[in-house]
């Protein structure tokens, strides 16, 4: 089966490979900003961690809590990036709010974004950040968004016709 043949299953479970996988695959452009920033100033790196915890937290409150995966479940969620997780907020069904898209991206910029502003200094490594952010991205549009659970998220691509099924997995 190729990427192009557009596999409309919905994915409702995730397997150690899928999460090694995805996991990786994003930890590749944030490894590759720690160690530019970490060059510049052990200051910075140190802000820039606490900032991904904080954009963790944002994406887990104002996105994840709206995810079948997380709805579903009881005391703990698994999903793409996720295994095993506590449920620290409650469910949210329903599709995020303007406010939430706000939070969300803001989080998304303050993990993927700002990293750009350091990296600026040594263009062999903002060059590796950048590719390494785009084939994550636009990989996980390609192969996840379209057999996605999540039929509210706004880079949801699942057919019409299967939203549905997707509202009603168990």
């Amino acid at each position: 089966m190729s990427l192009e043949s557009n596999d409309c299953r919905l994915k409702r479970e995730y397997t150690v490979k899928d999460r090694l996988y995805w996991n990786l695959m994003l930890a590749l452009p944030l490894v590759t900003a720690m160690i530019g920033i970490g060059q510049q100033s052990t200051g910075g790196l140190i802000l820039y961690l606490m900032l991904v915890v904080i954009g963790v937290g944002l994406i887990l409150r104002f996105f994840c809590t709206h995810c079948p995966h997380y709805i579903r479940e009881q005391s703990a969620f698994s999903c793409l990036f996720f295994w095993k997780t506590p449920k620290l907020f409650p469910d949210r069904e329903g599709p995020l709010g303007t406010r939430e898209k706000i939070l969300v991206g803001l989080a998304a910029f303050l993990i993927l974004g700002l990293p750009i502003f350091w990296l600026l200094g040594i263009p062999s490594l903002l060059l590796i950040y950048i590719l390494s952010v785009a084939v994550f991205v636009s990989t996980h549009l390609r192969t996840e968004c379209s057999r996605c659970l999540f039929v509210d998220c706004p880079m949801n691509k699942v057919p019409v016709e299967l939203h549905e099924e997707a509202r009603n997995v168990e």
